[in-house]
């Protein structure tokens, strides 16, 4: 059903579409059950690399609180997936900091990036 709903998704809305970002999310955490590991990491690194894009395409764009939004939501799956020494959880936190940065909100980035230091 994950893999019909993912086609569907990349059908109606193309492979980089925040829903369709979610389907691939969704049949990682299903093939994790699995125990299908190394399909896990394949759609893991494909959601991750889409949000990356979307998210940095909303950043360029000057809508930084939805940037900001959607980066908080990808370092939540990140480290509930990868866990908090991860390189992909680390990039995530950088991402964000990166973003409240560039709202002016220092404290928080510098927060960010302080984390992102101590996890390496």
């Amino acid at each position: 059903m994950h893999r019909r709903a993912l086609e569907g998704s990349e059908k109606a809305l193309g492979r980089e579409h925040p829903s369709t970002l979610a389907s691939v999310s969704n049949l990682g955490l299903l093939l994790s059950d699995q125990g299908k590991y190394e399909e896990v990491e394949a759609m893991h690194r494909r959601a991750l690399e889409g949000s990356e894009k979307v998210l940095g395409l909303l950043s360029l764009q000057g809508n930084y609180e939805e940037a900001e939004a959607m980066h908080r939501r990808a370092l939540e799956g990140h480290e509930k997936v990868f866990g908090h020494e991860h390189l992909s959880m680390r990039k995530s936190v950088i991402q964000l900091g990166l973003v409240l940065f560039e709202q002016g909100q220092y404290e928080e980035a510098v927060a960010m990036y302080q984390r992102a230091l101590e996890s390496a």
